[in-house]
């Protein structure tokens, strides 16, 4: 829904003084940017710093996945590797100028690379790991050849010679390629012979065993941000949930309750001291950042709703009313954003946005109104002659996306909408239905009402 007031029906005027608005002063969730050598919680799919979060999903039993990112341009490493291009067995390969030679030993190539280093075979990959500019050397036998390199592609990972020249499998007839490239940097969350691993922790108040979890290089802090080499962002993410069996490490699942504080640790390089090419616990590097959010297992609620659903009314397009209200993590401290926490249907119509009111208002408690325009009604009959028909039910489209409705009042199929064939709705006595949800900072919803009930 788009975040906007409008200013509608006959005594919803809001002025600045009807309402108090009370700021949560602890909470800050917005589009900031995270600081370098610093880690934050992330909203999903969105650059949005996250401070709340639901301890399972809203069908109640489902994990919460959280997401952080941490942003330090040292976690970018730049790889060195080279590549080696020898002769068939003993006898020579004549390679004229203009010859392509591929640095990928995985990719058809002649002259053939017959020996690409370790380093370079896991992770360079032509064309997706781009070299680093100036940084080629290519070597025959002893000899610097670089002043005969014709063509040079860094993002593709190849090069040419000007002059024909022929390849051995002596020391001095070998051609080899040596440079720095960068890829796609990972830091696992453990694991024997790594030692690049421990470097972000999330524990609960609950759960202070906490998690150890992987981080990957992506090109922003969004949290759906892709994995991209060269960068400084680094995101990680895993399940929070309220079952108890989910206490202590090793299972990917870190068990949180109604208002414990979750907390992400972002750690230095592994010291390693014994040696044995892995991070032992002892060895994890000094905190260099964190961060904490609360978790919020409580929904919001939803009162004072006049008219009551489904009842008869004389009124063809009466108002509607009712108050929102969370004492958890509740609501955005910007009456502006007020939208993001309620949505309204009416007779199976989608209520935009800017035509609700807001007649009060605080970060724990939202009272929202509704009144149709004068003359509007919920029928099609309130149409003008040339309006068109307006489509919003189910049966009436295939849907109603909050778009259709454009001029105002509610199409009612009396055959479908009720058993009640003898009321007339077009002048006195409609049937009133709608649908509430309410959602809270970290996600919980409350619903009221069907919002299929024009259907």
């Amino acid at each position: 829904m788009k975040n906007l007031i409008r200013f509608i029906g006959i005594g919803l005027v809001l002025m600045v003084g009807a309402y108090t608005q009370v700021d949560s002063p602890s909470t800050v969730e917005a589009n900031a940017a995270v600081a370098q050598n610093d880690v934050e919680f992330m909203a999903g799919n969105t650059a949005a710093i996250k401070k709340h979060y639901p301890a399972t999903a809203t069908d109640g039993t489902t994990s919460t996945t959280v997401k952080f990112v941490i942003r330090d341009a040292d976690l970018n490493t730049v790889k060195t590797g080279s590549t080696t291009f020898n002769g068939p067995g003993a006898g020579n390969l004549a390679v004229g100028k203009a010859s392509v030679f591929n640095l990928d030993a995985a990719t058809n190539n002649n002259p053939v690379a017959t020996a690409v280093d370790a380093e370079t075979n896991a992770l360079y990959v032509a064309a997706t790991t781009a070299l680093v500019p100036n940084t080629l050397n290519v070597t025959l036998g002893s000899a610097n050849v670089n002043y005969d390199i014709d063509a040079q592609d860094d993002a593709a990972g190849t090069f040419s010679l000007a002059t024909d020249i022929n390849i051995t499998n002596a020391s001095g007839g070998t051609v080899t390629a040596t440079y720095s490239f960068n890829s796609v940097d990972t830091y696992a969350k453990s694991g024997a012979g790594d030692v690049k691993t421990k470097r972000a922790k999330v524990t609960s108040t609950s759960d202070t065993a906490g998690e150890w979890v992987a981080i990957t290089e992506v090109a922003s802090q969004a949290e759906n941000a892709a994995a991209a080499m060269d960068s400084e962002y680094f995101k990680g993410s895993v399940s929070i949930n309220s079952d108890a069996s989910n206490a202590g490490t090793g299972n990917d699942v870190v068990w949180v309750q109604d208002g414990d504080t979750l907390t992400v640790t972002y750690y230095g390089a592994c010291t390693d001291s014994d040696a044995d090419n892995q991070c032992d616990d002892n060895e994890v590097g000094s905190v260099i950042a964190s961060t904490t959010a609360t978790v919020d297992d409580s929904s919001p609620s939803i009162t004072n709703v006049s008219p009551a659903d489904g009842i008869l009314t004389s009124d063809t397009g009466p108002d509607l009313s009712f108050t929102i209200s969370d004492s958890g993590s509740g609501f955005d401290s910007s009456i502006a954003n007020f939208g993001s926490h309620v949505e309204v249907y009416i007779e199976d119509c989608i209520i935009d946005d800017s035509e609700l009111g807001v007649s009060s208002f605080s970060s724990s408690e939202i009272t929202i109104t509704y009144t149709p325009l004068v003359g509007v009604a919920y029928s099609n009959n309130a149409l003008t002659a040339g309006d068109g028909a307006i489509v919003c039910s189910e049966t009436n489209g295939g849907g109603n996306d909050g778009a259709d409705r454009k001029k105002g009042g509610f199409e009612i199929d009396d055959t479908t909408l009720t058993a009640d064939n003898d009321l007339d709705r077009t002048n006195h006595g409609a049937v009133f239905s709608w649908y509430i949800k309410a959602t809270d900072k970290a996600g919980n919803e409350k619903t009221l009402g069907d919002k299929n009930a024009g259907a």
